[in-house]
């Protein structure tokens, strides 16, 4: 869970320093990527053991879906400004443009 929280805050504090940064735009695509790495991070866990590839844990499933109900409850708005997409900024995101 210590994890968990020193990661979202650092994601808070690269969402609200945005600002700051030479390229907003560009910082706000890693921390959105952050943000989906955590999400994948901890149902990669559940997913191994439901599939029988890693042996199953009470403790740790049960971490893995705090850390998941943790992030449900963040606003993802800011991490998806217009001109986030993959047109345009090439190369630096898969997000489409349709989903803005």
């Amino acid at each position: 869970m210590k994890r968990i929280t020193l990661s979202l805050l650092a994601l808070a504090a690269c969402i609200t320093t945005g600002p700051a940064f030479a390229d907003k735009i560009d910082d706000t695509i890693k921390a959105r990527q952050a943000f989906y790495k955590l999400v994948g991070f901890n149902f990669g866990q559940m997913v191994a053991m439901a599939k029988g590839e890693a042996e199953y844990n009470a403790e740790a499933a049960t971490k893995a879906a705090a850390n998941l109900q943790a992030l449900t409850k963040m606003d993802l708005g800011p991490l998806f400004p217009p001109g986030s997409d993959n047109e345009a900024k090439k190369g630096k995101t898969r997000a489409l443009p349709k989903i803005w």
